[in-house]
């Protein structure tokens, strides 16, 4: 179902097993998904990292 919340845009509800699940929805153009692409390239990058210094450390797994 969506609906609009005080002129903010369209917003989705969904009926879970664990609750109600409240969202808005808003265009994305080019310009924020290479955006949203650069932040998950930085997180995967970060995520290596880390994973190379535990290594390094011999941190217990």
């Amino acid at each position: 179902m969506k609906l609009s919340v005080m002129g903010r845009g369209p917003m989705w509800i969904s009926d879970r097993k664990t609750g109600i699940k409240l969202g808005r929805t808003d265009p994305v153009d080019e310009t924020e998904l290479d955006r949203v692409g650069e932040a998950l390239d930085n997180l995967a990058a970060l995520n290596r990292s880390m994973w190379d210094l535990i290594v390094k450390l011999d941190y217990p797994l």
